[in-house]
């Protein structure tokens, strides 16, 4: 069985997760549109992921054998493709772009007083947060298993690998419009474009995706780690 601190965290996560499903379900009501349903669809990608690696966990800790450790490898690289899904929701803060938020009269900077419209850039956030957090917690998951496995360098090399692979991940899903079924459903047409890709412009957003990825994943391990020694 999963232990009793990830039952805590899954529990807390649903019930945020279940929050955010509420508000998205609520403005597409008021709405009459389904467009805010795509929030909830983004979330649901980014919790792939981190089922996986809940089962990877309890796998690697519960289970023994040859079989175990290829269903891990399996479970794994499931993991590692869905993975991107998660910190890709922070990207659908492009959506609020469309909205004024400041504005002038006269020489005075003014800001949007419409409840509705803050309301949209909450909800945004708080499932960009949600999605972006479920990655943060699945990455973990595994490096404390890649470390039990080999070592804390080997552990920080995967991060880092697994950081950049996510950062082009999410170049292919925003600009390129790929999918992480893709891989399945259309695979030739993903490797043919992957092959041809490697331009400037995958490689700057790309990195600078990665980078972030990478550094705010290192800040939240450094307050875990603050949090297990607080000396």
């Amino acid at each position: 069985m999963i232990n009793k601190r990830l039952i805590s965290i899954f529990s807390v996560f649903f019930l945020v997760t279940m929050m955010a499903v509420v508000m998205a379900t609520n403005r597409s009501y008021k709405l009459n549109t389904y467009k805010y349903y795509i929030y909830i669809w983004n979330m649901f990608l980014a919790w792939i992921p981190f089922i996986f690696s809940l089962i990877v966990h309890n796998m690697y800790y519960k289970g023994k054998g040859n079989i175990n450790n290829i269903l891990i490898f399996i479970c794994m690289c499931i993991w590692l493709l869905f993975y991107p899904n998660a910190p890709y929701i922070i990207t659908d803060f492009i959506h609020i772009s469309v909205s004024k938020y400041p504005f002038k009269i006269e020489d005075t900077l003014e800001f949007q007083r419409n409840f509705w419209i803050w309301y949209d850039f909450i909800l945004i956030a708080f499932c960009a947060l949600i999605g972006y957090l479920l990655g943060v917690a699945s990455l973990y998951l595994n490096q404390i298993i890649v470390k039990d496995k080999f070592n804390n360098l080997v552990s920080w090399i995967f991060v880092s690998i697994v950081s950049f692979l996510s950062g082009y991940g999410i170049y292919l899903g925003r600009f390129v419009r790929f999918n992480s079924w893709d891989i399945v459903s259309n695979p030739i047409k993903l490797f043919g474009y992957i092959i041809n890709s490697f331009k400037l412009e995958a490689i700057y957003f790309s990195l600078m995706f990665a980078t972030v990825l990478l550094f705010t994943y290192v800040l939240v391990y450094s307050l875990i780690n603050f949090k297990n020694n607080p000396e």
